[in-house]
């Protein structure tokens, strides 16, 4: 059984999501991911965990693209569909981007521009 201070925890954690959720700071971010897919395409959050290796620059951090990741989750779960078969890999769409999430041994995000129908 959880206790009371691990129950407080995640109370407190999405209470943080959720003020986050469309911020100024939020927006912001969401912009600078949507430049980066459109001049330099797909984002994942494992590759950007590890620019420095690949020699790769962006206008954010992995720290910053998975909360904002976390807050779309968290604000939008409605709007999630699941597109890995068998597998947990779920999709939702936002403001032009794809955002995805793929859960196995670990969670991992990434984001692409949303396809145009």
């Amino acid at each position: 059984m959880a206790s009371q201070g691990s129950k407080n925890t995640y109370i407190e954690a999405q209470r943080e999501r959720a003020a986050f959720f469309e911020s100024a700071a939020f927006n912001t971010l969401v912009e600078a991911f949507n430049s980066h897919a459109s001049q330099r395409g797909d984002i994942c959050q494992e590759r950007l965990k590890y620019a420095d290796v690949y020699d790769e620059e962006y206008a954010f951090t992995a720290a910053e693209f998975g909360k904002v990741c976390d807050a779309l989750f968290n604000a939008l779960a409605e709007g999630v569909r699941h597109v890995g078969g068998a597998s947990p890999v779920f999709e939702l769409d936002y403001k032009g981007l794809t955002f995805g999430l793929c859960i196995g041994q670990g969670s991992s995000y990434d984001c692409k521009l949303a396809r145009q129908l």
